[in-house]
């Protein structure tokens, strides 16, 4: 039996806690459970020491975000000052055993009661702890039925080539309207317009983060539709979202992430996704094309933070050293106050300066052999990976097909009886071997999309297409075109110096690459 009223003669000091899931439905906001919390603490007696929530946040062992509220009740309950947690159920706190456990021996530790909604129980009473065990046990029960619930309907989903959880950004769903079911996804072209243009500029070389400023500026709505400062609703019960401080929360609009994540969507080329695998067919038509797709996805991969906002200077961070191989770094000229890169030698302590520039002169210098090179008649043929011609590719995804309909079958006989699961075990890891191991060759490859816009048989066109990029898309470029790049002594005293002397390059695609 939980504890009475009259069995707590002191005044507890008590923090209320709510917290509510995405997909809850039928079940109470935040800020109904906080309303509920205030009044047992009005009917108890309690002094109120702290409020939390959480929202849009799951508290089972699958959650893939922290939650930041739950983490102070934990701290306070431990720092002592506390009393009484209340939660409205106590699923509320957590759905993870792990958690529970902790967050049982703390209460225990520091002699904190905990309330569902209005019953009190003492977690230093071992039927009390007994009774909470049951009831934490049943909401992991439930957590762990709908996981595996919504991953078995979207893995056989996805299978079949349907869409599943949100349309997402540059996509809109078509519904029967007769029975409500999902007919198909189509392109929303408004939104499409914005997806080509984002993958356009980033392989162009922009920044994401400039292109989400951009988009901000312009006050392109995001994928829930708001542009940015605008007030948040709660779509389902219709109240507006609030911070920690009880203020509206207001939209924070576009940012390199939320840009990173749309473009890295398989969906924009028409394809499905399920645990790292990209499905072969998505069952509706792709935004960009899929060779986009992946030239994409490589540059995301060689840069995952993708920000280079703050260097100011061409080769800072890409040039190194011919002499110790460290890094080079910029710095001023003292009689002149002129700009000059310089060795930062190999460790903290070791000698720098092997090898000092002027900054304008290597940058002129580099630009010289880049001309020279974008106009020879066959770099572009030199920017493609070797064994990735069209045909090769063509054979590769054949190939892929016939693994993956072989797997269909064998899954199809152990399902009809015709053989056993553990008969069919070394084949079904034969073909997944086969087929992951020859998935990367069917994946279509672009040749680098800025070496195509750089590439002219006239060296001066070259550098005119070249002064036209912004200092980001000119980094960019030099990190997708070369393989190194050494600043080469060329001893003390010397004047002229030509290009090639100075700085030493080793292409993409060369014999030396």
């Amino acid at each position: 039996m939980p504890i009475t009223r009259r069995t707590l003669t002191a005044r507890l000091r008590a923090i209320l806690y709510g917290r509510v899931s995405r997909d809850q439905q039928g079940g109470r906001s935040v800020n109904q459970q906080l309303t509920t919390g205030r009044r047992r603490s009005v009917e108890h007696d309690w002094d109120v020491v702290g409020e939390y929530s959480d929202n849009d946040a799951s508290a089972s062992e699958y959650a893939r975000k922290d939650r930041a509220d739950w983490e102070r009740v934990e701290a306070d309950i431990a720092a002592g000052g506390v009393d009484l947690l209340w939660l409205w159920e106590i699923s509320r706190g957590t759905r993870d055993l792990v958690v529970w456990a902790h967050l049982a021996r703390t209460c225990q530790e520091q002699g904190v009661l905990i309330a569902i909604d209005d019953e009190v129980w003492d977690p230093t009473n071992p039927d009390h702890m007994k009774y909470l065990n049951t009831q934490m046990i049943d909401a992991v029960h439930e957590a762990g039925k709908t996981h595996k619930r919504l991953v078995r309907d979207a893995a056989a989903h996805a299978e079949e080539g349907g869409a599943h959880g949100m349309a997402g950004f540059g996509f809109r769903r078509e519904y029967d309207p007769a029975t409500g079911r999902l007919v198909r996804q189509v392109i929303d072209q408004g939104q499409a317009e914005v997806v080509r243009e984002c993958a356009r500029r980033y392989l162009a070389g922009e920044p994401l983060v400039r292109i989400a400023a951009d988009l901000n500026h312009r006050r392109v709505p995001t994928a829930l539709g708001y542009t940015v400062g605008d007030l948040m609703d709660q779509t389902r019960s219709g109240e507006p979202l609030t911070d920690n401080a009880g203020n509206p929360r207001r939209s924070a609009g576009w940012s390199y992430m939320t840009v990173r994540q749309m473009l890295e969507r398989p969906a924009i080329m028409g394809k499905r996704g399920h645990h790292g695998r990209i499905i072969r067919e998505g069952g509706w038509d792709g935004i960009i094309s899929e060779e986009d797709w992946w030239a994409i996805r490589r540059r995301i991969d060689s840069n995952p933070g993708g920000k280079d906002t703050s260097v100011r200077h061409l080769l800072s961070g890409i040039v190194t050293c011919g002499r110790c191989g460290s890094n080079v770094g910029t710095t001023r000229r003292q009689r002149d106050d002129r700009r000059m890169y310089r060795c930062l030698g190999e460790y903290t302590g070791a000698v720098v300066g092997h090898v000092v520039r002027m900054e304008h002169i290597l940058d002129a210098q580099v630009e010289t052999l880049l001309a020279a090179e974008f106009a020879m008649p066959d770099v572009l043929e030199r920017f493609r990976p070797a064994d990735t011609s069209p045909e090769d590719v063509a054979r590769a995804q054949a190939e892929l097909e016939r693994l993956r309909a072989e797997l269909d079958e064998l899954y199809a006989d152990v399902a009809a009886g015709r053989t056993t699961r553990r008969m069919a075990q070394a084949d079904e890891e034969r073909l997944q071997r086969d087929i992951a191991a020859l998935e990367p060759k069917a994946r279509p490859v672009r040749v680098e999309p800025l070496a195509e816009d750089l590439a002219d048989e006239d060296p001066n066109r070259v550098l005119e297409t070249w002064r036209s990029w912004s200092l980001e898309q000119q980094r960019s470029a030099l990190r997708a075109f070369t393989v190194s790049m050494e600043m080469m002594p060329v001893g003390q005293g010397r004047k002229k110096v030509s290009p090639t002397e100075s700085v030493r390059i080793t292409w993409v695609g060369s014999r030396g690459g």
